[in-house]
Parts: C-alpha cells; structure tokens; sequence
C-alpha cells in the first residue's frame, strides 16, 4: 500500500506577510545604513570644525601672547627703536614705547585690534653679543670678536647668510636680503636699536682693518651707527617683526592681516574662522608697570577700550568669538546666549579665551 503525502505550499497571505516582514527588516536595515552615513558625515564635519577652531585660538593666543613684546634675544628691552624706511632713510621719530602699543577698536560686536610684536630665534646663533662698530664710510660695518663667534662654522653661515645683493642688482645665491637689530646702551644703561636690512655679509673680511663681518645697509650705511649711542654693540636676527590686524571683514570671516614692517603694505591676510557673529576684545592694563596686572577685589579690571596713553600697558586680553554652524544635531554647540537668535536653524558655538602678554612677569591671578 502506498504512502500518500500531502503537499504543503504557502498560501498567498502567507507570501503577502512575508514579504511584508522581508520589506519592512530590508528598510529597517536600510535606515540603518543611511543613519549611519549621516552620523560619520556629520562626526567628519564636527571633526573638521574643531581642527579648524583649534588651529585658529592657537595662531591667536600666540600673536595676542605676544603682542607689544620687544624683548631681544638676550632680554633687553630697548628704550628707543629707530628703523631704516624703503628709501634707506633713518625713521627717528620711532620710540619703542610706540612699537608696544596695542591698539583697539570697537565695532559692534566685531572688534579690530592691532599690534607689533619681535619674533626671536630659538636659539642665540642669530645673535653676536660682542660686536664693535667700526663704520663711517660707505656700509654700516661691525667688528665681531673672533674668539666669541666662529664665522667658519657652517651653522653660524647658515644663521648669518649673505644676500650678496649690490644696488638693486639680484643676488645669485637666492638669498633676499633680511632685516637684523643693532642695539647699544647709553651712559644711563638705556638701549637704543636700529632695524635695517642687510644687502651683504663678508666672512672674514679685510683682516687688516679688522672688518671680519661686515653689514651693508643699502642707502642709508654709516648712519646706522650714528644712531647707537655707544660702541658697545650687540646685533640680532629677529625670526621676524610682526605688524598685525585682527577684524571681520564684510564676510563675516575673521582675518588675520600681517604688514610690512617698514612700509605699512599688507604682505599676508589669512581667514582663520568662516561664520562669525561676533568678535568681541577686552583688555586689562598694568598702569604701574609693576609686571603685574591691576586688579580689583582679585580680579582684573578688564576694559573694552584702551585709553591713549595706555596703550603700551596692556596686560592681558580676553576675547569672545560666536561662530555660526549649520551642522545639524552638533555636540557642544549651544544656542548663542548673547543675541538669542536660535530660531533660524543654526547652532552657535562660543569660544572664551584669557591671554596673559608676554610682557607681564607675574599675572598675579
């Protein structure tokens, strides 16, 4: 006898149930995916917003750290500054009290503020602290003691290369001329400085007249010495001498503007953050040059603007940048509290920051 089997199918509402449940995990699982390509879109776009935030706030905190500071290599802070202009004419009307000064303007909640600031050398290889002056003539030409600096050394070549540049024919060597500070005291120990650029440099030059480094200053020559009030003569190679801005532009980009020293022509301006609300700068001063910043019940007496005759006591500086983002669902970006404008879709986020000047010794805080 035959065994009968019964044939087992699936009904049309079972195929319909299971091909919904099939649609809906296929959905599930799709939602899934585009959930999570969002989530790394957006952890990518915070992720580049803070490299772009932390580049900025250190750019800033270093230039605003250094801002008025013109201490050399050695540690000297000079009474007077006087600096040799395009035309190789000596600028006596410069004191360095002028270089020190922070200047700052209020403009709606988009400040600007504007300072010069020496940029030294890591390291004194771009620094003689033995030097005579010896020039009168036609260069600007100092004696350097051979048994303090090896002018045969490759290191110091290196620091101290020579732009071998005549009149304003180009040089061969590639190297442009650069700027160096010559800096002597006074009867009363004042330091006075002059800037000028050096066209060429002689290693071991006319041994006979005792000239083994010799800085040519272009036009302006022996009147280099005749600004340094003594023959005691130090000289310098500042990494570089800053002459900067910070404003909003009409953007909304914050821009960092760096001039020619010498010439007062922007030479750089850079956008370090996009998006920005605000930008708002206090300062708080040292009016009894004690190194210290006044306080009051503890704390500093911070001011939106700086009086004239303040200008180079600036000790420290806080300032308080709104960004705007359109990064949706963004961690740590809180609606900004100071317009209570949240509604148009955009985060904000804030950035709060207190800079001490390298001036001020002791911020007493």
């Amino acid at each position: 006898m035959k065994k009968t089997y019964k044939k087992s199918a699936f009904s049309l509402i079972e195929i319909l149930i299971y091909s919904t449940l099939l649609s809906l995990i296929v959905l599930f699982l799709i939602q899934i995916i585009i959930y999570y390509q969002k989530s790394s879109k957006t952890i990518d776009q915070i992720s580049i917003f803070q490299m772009k935030i932390n580049s900025a706030l250190a750019v800033m905190d270093y230039d605003f750290g250094n801002a008025g500071y013109t201490a050399l290599q050695d540690g000297v802070v000079l009474s007077s500054f006087y600096y040799v202009d395009q035309n190789g004419q000596v600028i006596n009307n410069n004191i360095a009290s002028d270089v020190r000064k922070i200047k700052l303007t209020n403009n709606n909640d988009k400040d600007t503020i504007s300072f010069y600031y020496f940029d030294i050398q890591e390291n004194n290889l771009a620094y003689i602290g033995s030097a005579t002056a010896l020039g009168g003539g036609n260069s600007a030409e100092i004696d350097v003691d051979p048994s303090v600096v090896n002018m045969s050394d490759p290191s110091f070549q290196a620091m101290w290369p020579d732009p071998n540049m005549q009149g304003n024919n180009p040089n061969n060597n590639g190297v442009q001329p650069y700027y160096v500070i010559a800096y002597a005291p006074d009867a009363n120990g004042n330091w006075v400085g002059v800037l000028f650029y050096i066209t060429k440099v002689q290693y071991n030059a006319n041994h006979l007249q005792h000239r083994p480094l010799s800085f040519y200053g272009g036009n302006l020559n022996k009147d280099i010495i005749n600004y340094l009030p003594s023959n005691n003569i130090r000289v310098m190679k500042p990494k570089e001498i800053y002459k900067m801005s910070y404003y909003i532009d009409a953007n909304n980009n914050l821009i960092r503007e760096v001039y020619n020293f010498r010439t007062d022509n922007p030479i750089s301006s850079v956008v370090l953050l996009s998006n920005v609300e605000s930008f708002n700068i206090q300062v708080a001063l040292d009016e009894n040059n004690d190194n210290q910043v006044d306080l009051d019940n503890g704390e500093p007496v911070w001011r939106d603007s700086i009086p004239n005759s303040l200008e180079d006591k600036v000790a420290m500086i806080r300032y308080t940048i709104v960004l705007r983002s359109n990064i949706r669902n963004l961690i740590g970006l809180d609606r900004n509290p100071l317009t209570n404008a949240g509604n148009d879709g955009f985060k904000r986020y804030m950035l709060y920051r207190v800079v001490t000047l390298k001036n001020i010794v002791n911020p007493s805080i």
